[in-house]
């Protein structure tokens, strides 16, 4: 028989009231993991963190993790992405291939920085096909928009924004899902939400590109909420000034567990 059973942490979400936004998840594997039959499996399915508006910062991604009560004493898990914040350098980092277990491991994208009173674009997930992509930041305009959502899964980084255009969103790697278009000054404040990931070596899920990060009018007369990371561990982009707005939320984590039982033998005849 073989078996691979991967993980993907839940992506962190973006920070309010103008902040940076969350990283991607980071991507484990293991391959023919040896179990005994009826045994009980403890997991966890790492949740994404939730954008508010209360606080300047967002909530990490939780990990996730298979066969253990805790990631280091797992089997195979992977680490979640960190919340964005306060700060205009960058934003949550993404969840480490160092910090996972597993025979392959990959990180999750940071996420983009905001600047003044738009906002970065949430990183990609890592998958089965390499690192996820860094979000995009914003730039000093005084009508600025937020930067772009990181692609997932060995992608392309999510685009810089330019004067009043939104950051485009970086093109999902194998199995990846893109990352969302940033919030522009002259038309739509908001960014869009992180593609969904496709499909995971053997399985049925994939690594969630980044949430686009929110755009600012007049200094901060305007704004809007941060776009969620896709499914699955994207990061969330940052929400914009102008009324608290939240950051985008992180796409929750997943466990795939792909099965292929060994070929049975044909019994011989025997003839009397």
């Amino acid at each position: 028989m073989t078996n691979t059973i991967e993980a993907i942490g839940g992506g962190g979400s973006g920070g309010s009231n103008s902040r940076s936004a969350g990283g991607g998840a980071g991507y484990s594997k293991i391959t023919n993991l040896t179990l005994t039959p009826g045994a009980s499996i403890a997991y966890t399915v790492g949740a994404g963190g939730a954008g508010v508006a209360a606080s300047p910062f967002g909530n990490d991604g939780a990990d996730t993790f298979f066969n253990g009560a805790s990631l280091a004493a797992s089997s195979v898990g992977a680490k979640g992405g960190s919340k964005g914040g306060p700060g205009t350098a960058s934003g949550g980092a993404g969840g480490l291939s160092s910090g996972g277990v597993g025979d392959t491991k990959t990180s999750g994208g940071s996420g983009g920085g905001q600047s003044l009173f738009s906002t970065g674009g949430g990183g990609g997930a890592g998958g089965a096909a390499g690192n996820g992509a860094y979000g995009g930041n914003s730039d000093n305009s005084q009508n600025r928009a937020g930067g772009g959502g990181g692609g997932a899964n060995g992608g392309s980084p999510g685009g810089n924004n330019s004067g009043t255009t939104g950051g485009a969103g970086g093109a999902g790697g194998s199995g990846g899902g893109s990352g969302g278009t940033g919030g522009t000054s002259a038309g739509t404040l908001a960014g869009t939400a992180g593609g969904n990931g496709t499909n995971a070596v053997g399985g049925n899920a994939g690594s969630g590109g980044g949430g686009g990060g929110a755009g600012c009018i007049g200094n901060q007369a305007s704004g809007a909420d941060g776009a969620d990371g896709g499914l699955y561990g994207g990061g969330g982009g940052g929400g914009s000034a102008g009324g608290s707005h939240p950051g985008g939320d992180g796409g929750q984590g997943v466990i795939v567990i792909t099965y292929t039982p060994a070929a049975k033998t044909p019994m011989q005849g025997i003839m009397l």
